[in-house]
């Protein structure tokens, strides 16, 4: 059987890190069973990995080399296919710095990318959610409320494409997850606001219960330039500093979950059908998390994510506890079988 491993496991088989409550013989033993796979974006992380040493690299590509290790290629993008396969390629090269800088500027483009649809899609679930309640409630004027939504996001793809850009780039050089997770949750909450703001049906009706910080704190100049649609950085960037990180999870009480649930479910039988479904159904229940635990969407989580680009053709098997705890939301006998496998190897 094929056993895809994430980049943490592969640290901890080559001795590069340790991990509390597992021994690492079992492990080795445990995993002697499989066909090892690691995908491309696992090569993609060691090389760029500011946090180990050459050394340490090395002693990767070595147990990778021994074992015999296969990689997958990465569905989606060639941004990555002139990458040398082979780690030493990269680590003796005279053009090391060249090609580490370009493999990072790659990486940061297709995270952006990522966190892109993950921001529209959240837009999307709310949008259909709020739509839903409006519908139960027995709203009249509702018809264009979808349409409206669309318009939207595609009038300002570019300004959301800058925006998650300048948060990446500040991340990668300050390395502050919590700023990350603040700036970008506080650029949601914003986005939900204005692109409700944009439809006058809604405007009186929900406006104040849903959003009671920013009716408070937004100028009358700002609400009338928002409500035009078309967002810009100035007002985005006071109401950020005003507000900083914005929970969310208050969204599903107010407009409830029923609805919430029906919203994820046309999520995923209309534009899920054009995405890969593993990260998709990643997407999904972050996003489900996100509304009913508050969970806050990380750096980390867009390259799990890819990993279940082969979900379900290949079977993951990760340590992460908070990676594992979204892999139960949406497949128990997946999730299962992590935990089985790694009740094998503790202590």
């Amino acid at each position: 059987m094929n056993l895809l491993i994430d980049t943490n496991l592969l640290y901890y088989l080559s001795g590069v890190s340790l991990i509390d409550g597992i021994d690492i013989k079992k492990l080795k033993h445990e995993l002697s069973n499989y066909e090892l796979l690691i995908s491309k974006w696992t090569l993609v992380e060691i090389i760029s990995n500011t946090e180990i040493s050459e050394k340490q690299k090395e002693t990767i590509l070595e147990y990778i080399a021994a074992k015999k290790i296969k990689y997958i290629p990465i569905i989606g993008t060639n941004i990555f296919d002139s990458m040398p396969q082979n780690l030493a390629d990269i680590i003796y090269s005279p053009y090391k710095k060249r090609i580490i800088n370009s493999i990072i500027d790659g990486k940061k483009k297709c995270e952006t990318e990522f966190m892109a649809c993950f921001i529209n899609s959240v837009i999307s679930i709310f949008s259909s959610a709020l739509y839903y309640k409006m519908e139960a409630e027995g709203e009249k004027d509702k018809g264009c409320f979808m349409f409206l939504t669309q318009s939207f996001i595609m009038s300002n793809n570019d300004f959301i494409n800058s925006k998650v850009e300048e948060f990446i780039h500040n991340f990668y050089l300050n390395k502050d997850e919590t700023l990350f997770k603040s700036e970008i949750d506080g650029f949601i909450y914003i986005l939900l606001y204005a692109n409700t703001l944009t439809y006058i049906g809604v405007k009186h009706g929900y406006l104040h219960d849903l959003f009671p910080e920013i009716e408070i704190l937004l100028l009358e100049s700002e609400k009338n330039e928002l409500s035009d649609g078309i967002l810009s950085s100035s007002v985005i960037n006071s109401l950020l500093k005003k507000l900083g990180g914005k929970d969310i999870k208050n969204f599903t009480k107010k407009i409830g979950e029923k609805n919430i649930n029906k919203a994820l479910s046309a999520y995923k039988s209309v534009v899920g059908t054009q995405m890969l479904k593993g990260i998709c159904i990643f997407i999904l229940a972050m996003i489900e998390k996100m509304l009913s635990e508050g969970m806050k969407i990380t750096k980390n989580d867009i390259i799990d994510s890819l990993l279940l680009e082969y979900y379900p053709q290949l079977q993951l098997f990760t340590f992460d506890d908070r990676f594992q705890k979204i892999i139960k939301v949406f497949d128990e006998q997946y999730y299962n079988f992590i935990i089985g496998l790694e009740n094998k190897c503790r202590i």
